[in-house]
């Protein structure tokens, strides 16, 4: 069995003890689509909870979550599901009050935080946090990776289960067989980025495929209809709005099918990838792509790779840049790779 799968079935062999076979679901928290990572989240959790049985009767995000209609909707043994990611520290706070809403709102259901990252370095957040996760009956929540778990059961005092992402629920491709063009750089922009990643001229000659897809206008359509949803509840409407909040639903799902294809082919003719997106890294090993991984701001890659990954000869670990460079002369000769001068392809 190859490490994908291996993770997928520790992945569900943890949910399936928390989510009983044919459960009633809602599942809430989606986050931006256009970013790759979050839609092969969301694609990975709807991929086990289909394989599961289960019923989604409820979905939303922070904009079109509406409580009274999750309850109209959702049996009192239904479960509530967060998606997972790396979105529970003070970093995005809007997602942590966001999971306070809910847990305030439905204190007698089963709640579950799919796999995330966690990090807090604001005592008045991890504060309130600990406070809402805590005041609850029956919440459980899933850390993917072994520091998140240990800080979660020690420091939150939750129970806690140590779980791999949510997107090694999507099929593995071998793209061993596909002619190779480039080395390929993969490098945050957002406030996540440590401050000197992706600086050295080294990689800012590899090719710089867009991991984030680009504009669609159909994407004007989703956030039109997010403004209707807002603008009817604003005047009381609450009632005429979910059949709008229903269709962005239906497209997040239909645009979110579209983000793993997008991720291989932004991939699949990559020989070598260097990169500091967790899901870029994950994409890699599910494509069987020799990979270094840098860290984000908080120790998000480092951390997954040394609960889930490490010593996978695909990957190397690099804590600067000029290590990273050694790496990928490291992964050069390993794979019988071809460097161009200068590191590119």
């Amino acid at each position: 069995m190859d490490v994908a799968s291996q993770l997928r079935a520790t992945a569900e062999h943890t949910l399936n003890a928390l989510i009983p076979a044919n459960a009633v679901c809602a599942v809430l928290d989606y986050s931006s689509i256009r970013n790759t990572g979050d839609a092969l989240l969301y694609q990975g959790a709807y991929r086990y909870l289909e394989s599961r049985g289960a019923t989604i009767v409820y979905e939303a995000d922070h904009v079109t979550f509406d409580a009274d209609h999750l309850r109209s909707r959702l049996p009192a043994d239904g479960i509530i599901l967060f998606h997972g990611g790396g979105n529970m520290n003070n970093i995005w706070p809007g997602h942590m009050e966001f999971r306070f809403r809910v847990l305030k709102a439905f204190p007698d259901h089963r709640i579950i935080q799919l796999p995330q990252s966690v990090f807090f370095d604001d005592p008045e957040m991890l504060r309130k946090t600990k406070e809402s996760f805590t005041a609850h009956r029956d919440y459980v929540l899933c850390a993917r990776d072994q520091r998140s778990f240990d800080y979660c059961r020690d420091t939150l005092g939750v129970r806690t289960e140590l779980c791999p992402d949510m997107a090694f629920f999507l099929p593995p491709r071998d793209t061993s067989g596909i002619p190779k063009r480039w080395h390929l750089a993969h490098f945050r922009q957002d406030k996540e980025r440590a401050s000197d990643v992706g600086s050295a001229a080294f990689f800012r000659s590899f090719t710089q495929e867009k991991w984030l897809r680009g504009f669609m206008p159909s994407f004007l359509f989703f956030l039109f209809l997010k403004a209707v949803v807002l603008g009817l509840r604003r005047i009381g409407l609450k009632t005429l709005a979910r059949p709008f909040a229903d269709f962005i639903t239906r497209y997040v799902h239909w645009y979110t099918e579209g983000q793993f294809r997008h991720a291989y082919r932004a991939l699949h003719q990559a020989d070598l990838v260097v990169t500091d997106r967790l899901h870029v890294f994950i994409s890699c090993v599910l494509f069987n792509i020799p990979n270094v991984i840098l860290d984000n701001s908080y120790g998000k890659l480092q951390n997954f790779y040394h609960t889930w990954l490490e010593g996978l000869p695909l990957t190397r670990l690099a804590a600067t840049e000029t290590e990273a460079v050694a790496q990928v002369q490291d992964l050069e000769r390993a794979f019988n790779l071809k460097p161009a001068p200068n590191g590119t392809k």
